[in-house]
């Protein structure tokens, strides 16, 4: 038999033969390369990728109760806000939670009080009275809060939420090195101008020292700073910091109890920043 005389039947479903012609012209099997050739056709066919079914609910496990730092920013009627909050949830879907919030040039720190609830198997809606501002909140697999969305008529701003464990903050929280990008405001010429900040600090003993690289409205500006970190109630406390250009800076902050890093909230007149800052975990 000649290679010439093979013979491929097509359009069979899934496999082609191979057929040889003998010296009668009539068609045969040739099993010395129909099985060998077919073994490796659906081997190849095997390898061919296959759709599968997408599922589009994610199921998550209940809503984890407990203490949470949550982190916002935003816009409120075209003024910028930034908020700092410890907030605990309960068994009975109440609330209660601390409040640290910039308005503009306009500086708070309130108690309040409120419910959560959940909306479907990973969305929870959070009611908050007095002053504070409702949210809808999305939920990680294991039941942590991670992401939410202001909901309050006016305000275009989102949160972060980081679990807060019961855990002293002590020196040791904080020790070592810390990097940040921020995101804020300035207001200068009438209006509030954006900036962007990056950072790297040290901290020992309370204390931190740090490099911070910065445009303001476009303007480069490169500085280093000290400041110390002065506690008020465990993990809550405020910073007071000055730079080598001889500007000052105060902030309420937040130290994560897990060690990670924390949040601060810049407190005076003519800038607003609010920041989650990292801690390099060795």
């Amino acid at each position: 038999m000649q290679l010439e005389d093979l013979v491929v039947v097509k359009n069979i479903p899934f496999f082609c033969i191979l057929l040889s012609r003998d010296q009668n012209s009539s068609l045969s099997v040739n099993p010395l390369y129909s099985f060998p050739l077919l073994g490796l056709l659906l081997i190849s066919l095997l390898k061919q990728p296959v759709k599968s079914e997408i599922h589009a609910h994610n199921n998550c496990e209940d809503p984890n109760i407990g203490t949470f730092l949550i982190v916002s920013q935003g816009i409120d009627q075209d003024i910028p806000i930034g908020q700092l909050q410890l907030e605990t949830w309960n068994k009975n879907g109440t609330l209660s939670g601390i409040s640290f919030l910039r308005k503009g040039r306009k500086y708070r720190s309130v108690a309040y009080n409120g419910r959560w609830q959940s909306i479907n198997d990973c969305n929870v809606k959070v009611s908050r009275s007095n002053v504070g501002m409702n949210s809808n909140v999305l939920l990680k697999t294991n039941g942590d809060p991670h992401f939410g969305i202001i909901s309050t008529l006016g305000v275009v701003a989102s949160e972060r939420w980081f679990p807060q464990v019961a855990t002293p903050c002590t020196e040791d929280t904080i020790a070592g090195e810390v990097f940040s990008i921020q995101e804020g405001h300035q207001f200068r010429n009438g209006q509030w101008q954006p900036n962007r900040v990056i950072q790297r600090e040290q901290w020992r003993g309370w204390r931190m020292s740090g490099h911070a690289i910065s445009s303001y409205s476009g303007q480069f500006e490169e500085a280093t700073y000290q400041g110390n970190f002065t506690r008020i109630d465990n993990c809550i406390g405020s910073i007071k910091q000055q730079d080598s250009k001889g500007v000052s800076y105060a902030y309420v902050a937040i130290l994560r109890s897990d060690g990670k890093g924390y949040a601060y909230l810049q407190t005076q007149g003519n800038a607003l920043t609010v920041a989650v800052l990292d801690r390099v975990l060795k």
